[in-house]
């Protein structure tokens, strides 16, 4: 059963993430390279007017996005453990206005025009959502 499991999970990663190297263009790839020359097992995504692309540096996960139209660089996440994000943030999450929050994802992220934030995925009832926090805990923007 568990193989079972472990082969879905990797059939489906693979179909999340099947845009073909060759299928990026140059502009995308060149931006990518440029800024993450150690990059190791980039697995590339267009999805809508963007193209992600997950990959490794140090064993570390990542995933950048960049811009259909010119390769722009729009934004990059690390996944990181919850206990890694500042202490402030940490109390911001845990205190009681948050309670009823479930909390997905938690990564450090980097904007051109917002850099060193955490961008943190949570569920409030049936609606998901993005919060992105400076490392003081102050609620910077949300993305559906």
């Amino acid at each position: 059963m568990k193989l079972l499991v472990s082969v879905a999970i990797s059939l489906s990663l693979l179909i999340t993430y099947s845009c073909k190297e060759d299928e990026i263009p140059p502009s995308v790839k060149q931006s990518f390279e440029s800024k993450y020359p150690t990059a190791e097992n980039a697995k590339w995504k267009e999805d809508d007017d963007v193209y992600k692309v997950q990959f490794e540096i140090n064993n570390d996960d990542y995933e950048a996005i960049y811009s259909v139209t010119g390769g722009i660089w729009i934004e990059t996440t690390e996944e990181i453990d919850r206990d890694e994000l500042p202490l402030a943030l940490l109390d911001v999450l845990n205190s009681e206005m948050y309670s009823s929050w479930e909390i997905n994802d938690v990564a450090r992220a980097e904007a051109a025009d917002h850099p060193g934030l955490y961008k943190i995925q949570v569920k409030v009832g049936d609606k998901e959502e993005y919060h992105y926090y400076d490392e003081l805990g102050n609620l910077v923007k949300k993305q559906n």
